[in-house]
């Protein structure tokens, strides 16, 4: 359960020169490229705990997650709002669009995909579901402050971008690469749909220089003159280098903590 090979050369084609494209870009899926997955979904979250915290409703660019959630209070007082498995197939009926966070730490296709597109794009990444009944927006149009790669899972949806380019309409198992800062808003343009996206998170000249500037590099950085250009840009490739390896090694250990057995054989 993982990208095809089609789809991870399209996903490792958006890197050049280690610069992700700031263009839309779109790969359609062909008959075959991909396999029924609702019914993975559903077993991946019928038997799971589901709270207000990572999993929402909306309905017309406004949460309504009370209409498919119950409060509830633990032994230690604690309340949280559960989703209702019932309460959310009624609203379905009804229209709307459920979000879920972070599904890619339900182990499976999506935890997958994610690691593999970590891997091929360098980056962090997690997978939020977005599943919709009826013809409805559920967010309106709006910005991520990071790229996103949307995988088509059943279905049909229009991804409106308004007067910046032409709509797109994903079929089952198509891909859409959007860039940050790209103000777009997806509409379901069949009776139900069902969509992936995975976020794209890649380190940011901001990101170095606050991780270069931590007490742990202090002693490395005061021992080196500005006057020294030779040495100062040594120190900063060497400091550059371990950057992006904590980079990596933090992706790694917190999205991919399911690739290690809990119990010892």
């Amino acid at each position: 359960m993982s990208f095809s090979e089609k789809e991870q050369a399209f996903i490792g084609a958006l890197l050049v020169n280690n610069r992700l494209s700031n263009k839309t870009q779109l790969m359609r899926s062909l008959d075959g490229d991909s396999y029924p997955i609702t019914d993975h979904i559903e077993t991946l979250l019928s038997g799971a705990r589901m709270t207000s915290d990572r999993a929402r409703f909306f309905r017309n660019g406004t949460e309504q997650t009370e209409l498919v959630s119950t409060k509830g209070m633990n032994k230690h007082g604690k309340t949280n709002h559960y989703i209702r498995n019932d309460k959310l197939h009624d609203q379905f009926l009804v229209g709307g669009t459920f979000a879920m966070d972070s599904i890619d730490e339900f182990k499976g296709y999506f935890s997958s995909t994610t690691r593999q597109l970590s891997e091929l794009l360098h980056c962090e990444s997690s997978a939020n579901l977005y599943v919709s009944y009826g013809s409805v927006s559920g967010f309106g149009y709006h910005k991520d402050d990071h790229h996103v790669l949307v995988k088509q899972l059943a279905g049909q949806k229009r991804w409106r971008f308004g007067e910046s380019q032409d709509d797109i309409v994903l079929n089952e198992g198509d891909l859409l690469f959007v860039p940050k800062g790209v103000a777009h808003n997806p509409v379901s343009e069949s009776h139900k749909s069902f969509h992936v996206t995975y976020s794209i998170v890649t380190p940011t000249l901001s990101d170095f220089l606050k991780w270069a500037c931590l007490p742990a590099h202090q002693t490395r950085l005061d021992n080196v003159s500005a006057e020294d250009p030779i040495a100062l840009k040594e120190e900063i490739e060497s400091l550059h280098a371990s950057f992006l390896k904590y980079r990596k090694n933090k992706a790694h250990a917190f999205r991919n903590y399911s690739t290690k057995r809990i119990f010892p054989i």
